[in-house]
C-alpha cells in the first residue's frame, strides 16, 4: 500500500511534464499499482476483443492450425506492465519495472495511453470493435504504442533540461535495425517512435493528433515512412471463378507487413525478416471449410517485385509446413485439414495470376533496400 501511495505522488510529478510537453493527461480518477509477476496479467473483458467472433478469424485459424505455422513461444521478456482501459489503472509489475534505467518513463508511456482514452475515446470497446483485420490492429497499435514511447522520450529529455533537438532519427534507425536497440516484442513500440520522428522531424506534438486523425492506409507506410508515403497497398483481387463443389468461404483477413515481419522475426531474427518483407504490396488469406473435409486456408501475397516474392517464399519455407507456390509476383501459401482439399489447390493453380507490377512501387522498393544497408553498416558499437 505504502509503495502504490509512492506511485500516486510519482505519477502526479510526471504528469505536469507530460502535461507541459503536450499531453494533459488528467490523473483525477486514473489508477496505479504494483503487482507481482506471479499474479500474470489479468484477463481482457471480452468487450474488448476485436469483432468477428472472439477474436479476429485469423487468429482462430492461426490457433487452431490451419496454417502450420507452429509458432514457437514468444522470447523470454519480463512484461513492464499496461494500461487497463476497463477499469483506467496503470499497472506495474515489481520485477520489470525496479531494473529499468528510467523507471518513471514507463510510468509516462502508461499515462500517455490514460491520455489517449481520455482525449480521443480510443481503447474502448466499441473502438476495438471497428478494427476488423490483423493489418488494422497493427496499425493501431503502433501508431498508439509509438506515442507513448514519444511521450516517454519527451519526459526523460525535460527531467533532464533536454529538448527533441537532442534526438536524431537517423541514429535511433540504425540502432533499432542493428539491434543494439530493441528486440522482436518491441517492433511496435520502435516502429511507432521511428515513424513519428519522422514525420514530425524533431519530434514535435502538435501533429501527432493529425496522424491519428488520418491514419496511414498500411504498416508498410509505417516500416517505411522515408519511402512509402502516399504508397497505397494494392487491393489482392481474388479470382471470379467458383470454388470447388462443397467449399464455401469462412473467414477473411488482411496481415499486413508488419505482422509478416513479426512472425518471420520469431524463426529468422529480425533482420533476415526485413529483407524477406520488404517490397510487400498487399495480401489477403481465406478460411474455407468443406462439410465433409473440414477445412483450408489460401493466403496470397502480391510483392512490388519478383526476387522480392522470392525472397518471402523462402523465408516462408524455413518457417511452416503449408505448401507455398509461386504465380509471378503473387505468393500462394495452402494448407489444409484433409488430403480431399487437393481440388481446392487444383483451383488455385489454375486461378490465381500476378497482377502487373507499378514501376513506381518497385523503385520505392529499390531505394528502402538502399537506404536500409547504408544504416546497417558500419556498426555502431564494437563488441570490445
Amino acid at each position: 500500500e505504502r509503495a502504490n501511495q509512492g506511485l500516486e505522488r510519482r505519477m502526479a510529478s510526471i504528469a505536469v511534464e507530460l502535461r507541459a510537453a503536450g499531453w494533459p493527461v488528467e490523473t483525477t480518477g486514473l489508477g496505479i499499482e504494483f503487482r507481482t509477476l506471479a499474479s500474470g496479467v489479468e484477463p481482457t473483458p471480452k468487450a474488448y476483443l476485436p469483432a468477428g467472433g472472439m477474436d479476429p478469424p485469423w487468429w482462430r485459424a492461426f490457433r487452431e492450425g490451419v496454417l502450420n505455422f507452429s509458432s514457437p513461444p514468444l522470447p523470454g521478456e519480463t512484461p513492464l506492465g499496461y494500461y487497463a482501459a476497463w477499469r483506467r489503472s496503470i499497472v506495474l509489475f515489481r520485477g520489470g519495472y525496479g531494473d529499468l534505467l528510467f523507471p518513471d518513463a514507463l510510468v509516462a508511456h502508461e499515462m500517455v495511453h490514460a491520455y489517449q482514452h481520455q482525449e480521443r475515446q480510443t481503447l474502448t470497446p466499441e473502438w476495438v470493435a471497428k478494427l476488423q483485420t490483423v493489418e488494422s490492429m497493427n496499425i493501431q497499435a503502433t501508431l498508439h504504442e509509438g506515442e507513448a514511447e514519444l511521450g516517454a522520450l519527451a519526459y526523460v529529455l525535460r527531467a533532464r533540461g533536454l529538448g527533441f533537438d537532442k534526438v536524431e532519427p537517423s541514429l535511433l534507425r540504425r540502432a533499432f535495425d542493428q539491434g543494439v536497440v530493441g528486440r522482436y516484442a518491441r517492433v511496435p513500440y520502435d516502429t511507432g517512435l521511428l515513424y513519428l520522428l519522422a514525420k514530425e522531424r524533431v519530434g514535435a506534438r502538435s501533429g501527432v493528433d493529425r496522424l491519428f486523425r488520418d491514419s496511414p492506409a498500411s504498416t508498410e507506410q509505417l516500416l517505411h515512412p522515408e519511402t512509402y508515403t502516399g504508397d497505397e497497398p494494392r487491393p489482392v483481387a481474388w479470382p471470379d471463378a467458383p470454388l470447388p463443389e462443397g467449399w464455401r468461404v469462412e473467414a477473411e483477413d488482411v496481415f499486413g507487413e508488419l505482422a509478416c515481419h513479426r512472425w518471420l522475426a520469431l524463426w529468422l531474427g529480425r533482420q533476415a525478416a526485413w529483407l524477406a518483407t520488404t517490397g510487400w504490396d498487399g495480401d489477403s488469406i481465406r478460411v474455407l471449410r468443406h462439410p465433409g473435409h473440414g477445412r483450408a486456408s489460401i493466403w496470397l501475397s502480391v510483392w512490388d517485385r519478383e526476387q522480392d516474392a522470392w525472397q518471402f517464399e523462402a523465408a516462408v519455407r524455413k518457417c511452416s509446413s503449408c505448401g507455398v507456390h509461386i504465380r509471378g509476383r503473387t505468393v500462394v501459401c495452402f494448407s489444409a485439414e484433409s488430403q480431399a482439399a487437393e481440388p481446392l489447390l487444383a483451383w488455385a493453380h489454375e486461378h490465381i495470376h500476378s497482377p502487373d507490377a507499378d514501376p513506381r512501387a518497385v523503385h520505392r522498393t529499390e531505394r528502402t533496400e538502399r537506404l536500409w544497408k547504408q544504416r546497417a553498416a558500419p556498426p555502431l558499437v564494437r563488441n570490445d
